[in-house]
Formats: structure tokens, C-alpha cells, sequence
């Protein structure tokens, strides 16, 4: 199966920073293990000129079954974006 998923570049769900990857459900970092994904909620942050804006949003998350690296599934970026510009659109 061919999933495109979304790498999480900070170590903590408290960021907007999300590079792209085009992955077959394989480990990108490892190789050998295997991507199992779950819905879940994450924090994520953005600062603006109005000051900071924090939203919680449900997105597919997989951790690896070998060594344990997590990255956003397919459709996280978009779903994050849409979360974080609802918020920024609440301050004005």
C-alpha cells in the first residue's frame, strides 16, 4: 500500500513545520520496520503578528515497529493548516 505522509521536523507535536514525503508505509529512517498509523489529537502552535495561536487537531500519526520514529499520515498537513488559520481568523 502507497501512503503520503507528512515528517514531524521537531521532536514535539508543538510545531506547524511539516516536510512532505511520499513513503510505501516502510520506516523512512530505519528501513526496517513498518509505519502503523492512528488518529490522534496533537497541540500545534503558530506565532503571529497578533502573538501566539495554539489549536488541538486530529490527525493520522504512525509510529515505526522497529525504532519507534513518528511522522503525520497522509492528509495531517492539511488538516493541521486548516486548524491553525481558523485560529489565527478567531483574533481577528
Amino acid at each position: 500500500m502507497h501512503s503520503h505522509a507528512a515528517v514531524i521536523e521537531e521532536p514535539t507535536a508543538m510545531t506547524s513545520e511539516f516536510r512532505e514525503i511520499d513513503d510505501d508505509e516502510s520506516c523512512p529512517y530505519c528501513k526496517k520496520g513498518r509505519m502503523i498509523f492512528r488518529n490522534e489529537e496533537i497541540t500545534v502552535s503558530e506565532l503571529t503578528d497578533r502573538g501566539e495561536v495554539v489549536c488541538q487537531v486530529v490527525v493520522p500519526m504512525g509510529s515505526c515497529t522497529v525504532c519507534n520514529s513518528r511522522m503525520m499520515g497522509s492528509g495531517g498537513s492539511e488538516k493541521v493548516a486548516n486548524a491553525l488559520r481558523r485560529a489565527r481568523d478567531a483574533l481577528r
